[in-house]
């Protein structure tokens, strides 16, 4: 009995473990801790077939980026930001139609759409085709606070780095991602 007992015991506090965790993990991140979680699906932008996913983590007045992505040219310098006017006006990806006469969409083409760099994430050669990062910002590239910006659903992540016409362009955009903010 006393076995039995002790292996309904282990049962009951394993499910209620499992349940528990379970009920945290579906609630939105910025439920349990204050913080608000903006995320990104990085589309190809240049025919580049580069794409991926951006996680921004907002709390206590510092940023936590992260950025997957796939199909980055490796041993290349690929250069990522956050783009945006900073004013409310909604940034977003740009389309071909912005391409100049080359049919290349440059990093100048795209300032229409995506906006100026608010915040330089990185400049990171990649080894493979794939980019896993994370860091964490306190500042923009002016040295403002990051919570000055506003909400980060207004901003895009642009990722950029590809050779055209046989020459790698660091600053030539290959994805970007509209943020959406989750837990506000």
């Amino acid at each position: 009995m006393r076995r039995t007992t002790r292996a309904w015991a282990a049962i009951v506090t394993a499910a209620t473990a499992a349940a528990v965790t379970t009920a945290v993990a579906a609630q939105p991140a910025a439920a349990s801790n204050g913080a608000v979680v903006d995320h990104g699906t990085l589309v190809a932008l240049n025919h580049s077939g580069v794409h991926g996913v951006a996680t921004l983590v907002e709390r206590a007045g510092k940023l936590r980026v992260n950025l997957n992505v796939h199909g980055l040219e490796p041993g290349k310098l690929h250069v990522h930001h956050i783009h945006g006017f900073g004013d409310g006006t909604q940034s977003h990806c740009p389309d071909m139609s912005l391409a100049g006469a080359d049919g290349v969409l440059s990093f100048t083409d795209g300032l229409p759409a995506y906006g100026p760099v608010v915040i330089t994430l990185g400049k990171d050669v990649t080894p493979a085709s794939r980019l896993a990062y994370s860091r964490t910002f306190r500042s923009t590239d002016a040295g403002a606070p990051e919570t000055s910006l506003g909400a980060f659903d207004q901003y895009t992540i642009v990722v950029h780095g590809m050779t055209n016409a046989g020459t790698f362009d660091p600053t030539e955009p290959v994805a970007c991602a509209v943020l959406t903010t989750h837990g506000r």
